[in-house]
């Protein structure tokens, strides 16, 4: 079932009308709470709701694979496919139809940066492994933060590893200054910041817009009829290329400006309360 929705673009003040086939979810703050580390009962039946009428329903996680089974069991949500790595994989259960590693000199220069800055805690996700090259206090912040739903602790040796190992995406534990830095030290990437702890680093040419662009394809469905959700910086790029998109309560402003619409909080029943406000959800 596809339906025909209507939003004023809070912007703009344009009305947005489309006929929705597809639902794409972040799921760290827009899914899941960072209060509770849980997600909403009522977002799971509306999104259910949906599913049971024939709307496609994905993931679209900055997470990668290995986090993402990680954190499933957490949501107890089915869903059709996922996105990763912020774009950079894109699976269901059959098949891969989407994946694009960092360039190898993208992977010289970072390791190059690491020889020179030994100390720099580092998240390295490959397609199926992922692992830390060294604990620190912003990682254990940020372990903290997500409670049951952070990734296992595993560690390994980047210069090891990188030799014959493909690299979809790494996260720095870093402030924003040194993450502009790294922008500047390894070419071919960009970085994206979804959590204030450290940022994201994918090639340059990335994001979730294009991982949701290659399963719409997959799936013959048109971009019009594509509704996201989402709260982080990382999410701006499907934002603005969804048919329609929500930004949760809990976004900055700097997101909420990229939205057609803006919900109320995860924790006050955001995706429920947008599904309902769509015509979506009785």
């Amino acid at each position: 079932m596809e339906k025909d929705t209507t939003v004023k673009n809070q912007n703009t003040g344009e009305p947005v009308q489309t006929r929705i086939n597809s639902l794409f979810f972040d799921i760290d703050g827009t899914l899941t709470s960072f209060q509770t580390n849980d997600v909403p009962q009522s977002t799971r039946n509306a999104i259910a709701y949906c599913r049971s009428k024939g709307i496609k329903v994905a993931i679209a996680t900055g997470r990668s694979p290995h986090e993402f089974d990680g954190v499933r069991d957490t949501l107890h949500i089915d869903f059709d496919a996922v996105v990763c790595m912020t774009g950079q994989v894109v699976y269901d259960q059959q098949t891969i139809y989407h994946q694009e590693p960092l360039s190898r000199q993208s992977v010289d220069a970072l390791l190059a940066y690491l020889t020179v800055n030994p100390d720099i805690s580092v998240n390295f996700s490959e397609r199926e492994y992922g692992y830390l090259n060294q604990m620190s206090s912003a990682v254990r912040h940020l372990y903290d933060h997500l409670g049951k739903t952070a990734p296992h602790v595993v560690y390994d040796d980047p210069f090891s590893r990188l030799k014959n190992h493909d690299l979809y995406q790494f996260s720095m534990f870093v402030t924003p200054e040194i993450e502009k830095e790294v922008v500047q030290a390894v070419p071919g990437v960009r970085s994206l910041r979804w959590h204030p702890d450290f940022a994201d680093f994918i090639p340059a040419d990335g994001g979730k817009d294009k991982g949701i662009a290659a399963l719409l394809d997959a799936w013959g469905l048109d971009r019009r009829g594509c509704l996201v959700f989402g709260d982080g910086e990382n999410d701006i790029d499907m934002l603005d290329f969804a048919g329609i998109s929500v930004a949760m309560g809990n976004a900055s402003d700097l997101v909420k400006a990229h939205a057609d619409y803006v919900t109320s909080s995860v924790d006050q029943d955001g995706v429920m309360n947008a599904l309902r406000h769509l015509g979506l959800v009785e």
